[in-house]
C-alpha cells in the first residue's frame, strides 16, 4: 500500500505556506497591467461583460475573473484578472504540494514538487496573464488528491462531495479534464479492497456533481442569447448547439493532421523545452521513476503517467497557434514525477541536499527566462490612431479584434470605428464594403484571411498607410497611349517628406500617432512591365546594416506594386500612382539611420531562399502565431516575411535586375539616447 504520511498537520501547513510565499515572490512582481495577444484579451472582455468566449466557453473562469474585477486590487481590469490567474497558478503549485504530502512524501520533497511547477517558465507565463490553464492544473491536482483519498478507503460524505465537485468543475472548465478523470481507475484498482462506498458516499458524490454543474448550466443559459456570445452568435443555441460549444467540436479538423516526421519534431521540441527551461531533472527523474519496476502500492504514479500521455498525444497532434500553452498538465505531471523520484533517496540528509540543489537550480532557470509578456496596446493604438473618424476596419477576430475591443470597452478608445470581422471574402461581403471604399474610409492590416490582398484587388486597389492598408476604388491610374513608352517605363519617386526627415530626435517624434514613414511614387509604362517591378525599401543604420529581430528582417517594405492595383479594367499602359509606408521599429538603438529604396525588375516572385523563414528562439508549437503577431507589431502586414538579409546579399541577388545604379535615399533620421527623468 501507499506509504503512511510522515508529516504532521503543522508541517503540512508550513510546507504549503512556504510554496505559496515562494509563488507570490516569483509571480506577483511579474504581473503586467495589460492584456496579451490572442485569447488573453478575449477572457478579459468575457469577464467584463459576462459574454461567452470561444469554445468550450470557460464558465468557471469567466465568473471567477468577473469577481476578481470587483474585489481584487489593481489599476485596470487586466491587472486584476492577471492577479487572479497568478493566484490560481500559485494555488496549483500548492495543490501539487498537498498531493505529494497526502501521498506520503516528506515536506522537502513535497515543497520541491511545488517549486518545480512554479519555476517552469511556460507555466509562469500562462499564470501571469488572463489564461485558463493554471486553473485547469489546479483542478487536475485536486482530482488526484481525490483519487488518493478514495484509494485509502476514505468513502465518507466529505470525500464524495469533494470528488464530485472537483470532477464536475474540471469537466465544465475544460472537457479534456474528463480524460484525466479516467486516471481514477488506477486509484480505485489499487485500493479496491478498501474502497467500499455506501449510500451516503454516492449521495454526497451526486450532490458534489450537481453543485459543480452550476457553471455549465450558467453557460447554457448565456448561450441562448446570441447577443451574449463573443464567437459566432448562431453557434451554441439549443442543447445541440450548447454541446457543440461545450465539447469544442466547433473547432474540429485541427487534430491528427501531422505526419510522422513533424510529430517527431514536435516531440523533440517538447523535450527540449522541458530540459532547457525547466531543468534536465524534469526528464531524468520521471524516466528513472517510470522504469523502476518496484510498486509502491499506489495508483499515483500510473495516474501521472496517464495524464502526461493524454496531454502529449493531444497537443502534439493539435494544429493550433497556441498549442504550446496547452502543455501545462504535462508540466505538472513531470514536476510531480520528478519530485517522487527524489523521494526514493533513503538518506534524509542526502534527500534534503538534493531538494535544495534541484529547487534552487529550478528557480535560477526561471530567472534565465524572463516573462514572455507581450502587450498589443502599442500596435492597436498606433494602427487605429490614424484611421479617419467613423472609418471601417477589416479585422481578424483572433489577433486584432480582441485587444482592440478591450481598449474600446475599458478606455473608450476609437468607439467611432465600425468593425468588419472576416474569415473569408464572399461576393456579398465585398459588395457590402463598397460604401466605405468610396468614402475612402475602409482600412485593414489584411493579415487575415491570407488571400485578402488577392480577393480585394478583384474590385478595389490598395494603398499602404502606416500600419494598415487603405482600400480605395479601382482605377488609381491614368491611361496613356503606348507611343514613346517602350521598355520598362519610368519610375518616379516623389519628394520624401515626413515628420522625422528634418533631423529631429525621436524623443519628440515618438508622440506621433503612428511611427511610420509614408512615401509615394508613380510608374509610367506598360502594365505588363509594371508587373515585373519589385521595390525594396529599407531602414539601415549608420554603418549601412539592415535591421533584424529573431532572424527576420524588420524596418522594410518589400512589395510588387502592381499587386496592389485593381485587376478589373486595368489599362495596357498608363501612369500608376503608388502609396506606401515603412514602420519604424519601436526598439531601435540610438544612432543615425537612413531610409533607402532600391528598384528591381523581377520575374514576379521574391527569391525562394529569402522566404525560407524559421524564426530564432521560437517554439515549433507557436511559429504560425508568432509570425502573425510579428508582422503586425513591426508593420509588416501584407508584406513578405523574409530572413534578415544583409544589404550586400540583396544587391547581389541574381534574380533581381536593378533599375537604377544606386539607392534612392528617401530620408535620414536620428535617435538620441533618452535623457533620464
Amino acid at each position: 500500500m501507499v506509504q503512511s504520511s510522515r508529516v504532521s498537520g503543522l508541517a503540512r501547513f508550513l510546507s504549503l505556506s512556504l510554496v505559496i510565499v515562494i509563488g507570490a515572490m516569483l509571480y506577483f512582481p511579474a504581473i503586467d497591467d495589460n492584456v496579451g495577444w490572442y485569447n488573453s484579451a478575449e477572457f478579459n472582455i468575457a469577464a467584463l461583460t459576462l459574454d461567452v468566449p470561444h469554445a468550450p466557453g470557460y464558465p468557471l473562469f469567466t465568473r471567477l475573473a468577473s469577481l476578481a474585477i470587483k474585489y481584487l486590487p489593481g489599476d485596470s481590469p487586466a491587472r486584476k484578472i492577471n492577479l487572479f490567474t497568478a493566484t490560481t497558478g500559485i494555488a496549483a503549485a500548492a495543490m501539487l504540494t498537498l498531493l505529494l504530502l497526502v501521498y506520503g512524501c516528506s515536506s522537502q520533497t513535497a515543497i520541491l514538487g511545488g517549486i518545480f511547477l512554479l519555476a517552469f517558465p511556460g507555466f509562469r507565463d500562462q499564470s501571469i496573464m488572463a489564461e485558463v490553464y493554471a486553473l485547469e492544473v489546479c483542478l487536475i491536482a485536486a482530482g488526484l488528491i481525490a483519487g488518493l483519498v478514495l484509494e485509502k478507503g476514505n468513502t465518507g460524505a466529505l470525500s464524495g462531495v469533494f470528488a464530485g465537485l472537483v470532477g464536475a468543475l474540471g469537466v465544465g472548465h475544460r472537457p479534456t479534464f474528463g480524460l484525466y478523470t479516467l486516471t481514477l481507475i488506477f486509484f480505485i484498482w489499487q485500493g479496491r479492497k478498501l474502497f467500499k462506498p455506501g449510500k451516503s458516499f454516492w449521495l454526497a458524490l451526486t450532490t458534489g456533481i450537481c453543485i459543480g454543474l452550476l457553471p455549465s448550466i450558467d453557460l447554457y443559459q448565456r448561450l441562448q442569447n446570441p447577443a451574449r456570445v463573443l464567437l459566432d452568435p448562431l453557434i451554441g443555441q439549443g442543447f445541440s448547439g450548447f454541446l457543440q460549444v461545450f465539447t469544442g467540436t466547433v473547432y474540429g479538423g485541427g487534430l491528427f493532421v501531422f505526419g510522422a516526421g513533424e510529430l517527431f519534431a514536435r516531440l523533440i521540441e517538447f523535450l527540449r523545452m522541458v530540459a532547457f527551461e525547466g531543468g534536465i531533472w524534469l526528464l531524468i527523474g520521471p524516466l528513472a521513476l517510470i522504469t523502476r519496476k518496484r510498486s509502491d502500492g499506489s495508483g499515483l504514479k500510473a495516474a501521472l503517467v496517464g495524464i502526461l500521455a493524454v496531454n502529449l498525444v493531444f497537443v502534439l497532434n493539435y494544429n493550433a497557434f497556441e498549442a504550446h500553452t496547452m502543455l501545462m498538465p504535462a508540466f505538472m505531471a513531470l514536476a510531480a514525477l520528478a519530485a517522487l523520484a527524489v523521494e526514493l533517496i533513503s538518506k534524509v540528509q542526502t534527500r534534503t541536499l538534493a531538494c535544495l540543489a534541484l529547487g534552487s537550480t529550478a528557480v535560477f532557470c526561471l530567472f534565465l527566462h524572463p516573462p514572455a509578456y507581450d502587450s498589443p496596446e502599442a500596435y492597436v493604438k498606433k494602427a487605429l490612431g490614424t484611421v479617419p473618424e467613423k472609418g471601417m476596419v477589416i479585422m481578424s477576430n483572433d489577433v486584432e479584434f480582441k485587444p482592440y475591443w478591450y481598449f474600446r470597452l475599458t478606455e473608450g478608445f476609437r468607439t467611432d470605428l465600425a468593425i468588419q470581422l472576416v474569415d473569408r471574402f464572399t461576393t456579398a461581403e465585398l459588395a457590402a464594403l463598397k460604401p466605405a471604399v468610396l468614402a475612402n474610409k475602409l482600412y485593414g492590416s489584411l493579415i487575415y484571411p491570407t488571400d485578402s490582398l488577392f480577393q480585394l484587388t478583384a474590385s478595389y486597389s490598395i494603398a499602404a498607410e502606416g500600419y494598415l492598408h487603405r482600400v480605395i476604388p479601382g482605377g488609381n491610374w491614368q491611361a496613356t497611349t503606348t507611343a514613346g513608352l517602350q521598355g520598362a517605363g519610368r519610375v518616379i519617386f516623389a519628394d520624401a517628406k515626413s515628420h522625422w526627415s528634418d533631423g529631429q530626435s525621436l524623443e519628440n517624434l515618438i508622440k506621433c500617432p503612428a511611427d511610420t514613414f509614408n512615401y509615394h511614387y508613380s510608374y509610367t509604362g506598360r502594365a505588363e512591365d509594371f508587373a515585373r517591378i519589385a521595390v525594396v525599401t529599407l531602414i539601415v543604420d549608420g554603418g549601412g546594416l539592415t535591421l533584424g529581430r529573431h532572424g527576420l528582417m524588420v524596418g522594410h517594405d518589400l512589395h510588387f506594386p502592381a499587386r496592389y492595383f485593381c485587376r478589373e479594367g486595368r489599362p495596357e499602359s498608363g501612369r500608376f500612382e503608388v502609396s506606401r509606408s515603412i514602420a519604424l521599429p519601436e526598439d531601435l538603438a540610438p544612432g543615425n539611420y537612413s531610409i533607402l529604396t532600391y528598384v528591381f525588375r523581377s520575374d514576379g516572385t521574391w527569391p525562394t531562399h529569402w522566404l525560407d523563414v524559421i524564426p530564432e528562439n521560437v517554439s515549433i508549437f507557436n511559429i504560425d502565431g508568432f509570425l502573425e503577431v510579428f508582422a503586425l507589431r513591426y508593420g509588416l502586414a501584407c508584406r513578405p516575411l523574409v530572413k534578415h538579409l544583409t544589404l550586400q546579399s540583396i544587391l547581389s541577388e541574381s534574380s533581381l535586375q536593378p533599375v537604377f545604379e544606386s539607392a534612392l535615399k528617401l530620408a535620414e533620421f536620428r535617435i538620441q539616447k533618452a535623457q533620464p527623468l
